[in-house]
């Protein structure tokens, strides 16, 4: 797999994890007392758009990447953001075991990711190195054919 495909990959899942960290605000945002209904009502909707277009993201980048590495790293991102959103927006304080945590999900992600790619690595030449014997052997198997066929065919007139 091309390194830019893997990147690629990664990027949906990091802007997957954003846009669901978007929900997340648009649906805290929906629940303040105090709002208007007309204002409520947009926030809901934004909440839908956000998860869908996070949900579409993240399926999309399931096709450059393995599914544990897409949900690690989008977990990772949405759980970043979602922290850093709630203390820039809300004021919300964040501890430093919380910190912790995130960063720990994310460092995970990215070994989970080097490892998934190492071994679909390793599958793919084994794939190949397998592929080269049957290959050699079908080819022989079309080369013995004609030879079959015709002594078939002398023991049939005999």
């Amino acid at each position: 797999m091309a390194w830019a495909s893997v990147v690629y990959g990664l990027t949906l899942c990091a802007v997957a994890g954003v846009s669901g960290a978007g929900a997340a605000v648009f649906g805290k945002l929906a629940g303040v007392q105090g709002i208007d209904t007309a204002t409520q009502i947009t926030c809901y909707a934004l909440l839908i758009v956000c998860n869908a277009l996070m949900l579409i993201l993240y399926t999309r980048s399931l096709r450059y990447n393995s599914s544990l590495a897409c949900t690690a790293a989008t977990t990772a991102i949405n759980i970043s953001a979602t922290g850093l959103l709630g203390a820039a927006l809300f004021g919300e304080a964040t501890s430093l075991q919380w910190w912790v945590g995130a960063s720990s999900i994310l460092v995970g992600s990215v070994f989970i990711n080097r490892s998934t790619r190492k071994e679909a690595a390793a599958a793919a030449a084994a794939a190949e190195g397998a592929a080269q014997p049957a290959a050699a052997a079908e080819e022989q198997e079309e080369e013995e054919a004609p030879a079959k066929g015709a002594a078939r065919r002398r023991t049939r007139r005999a």
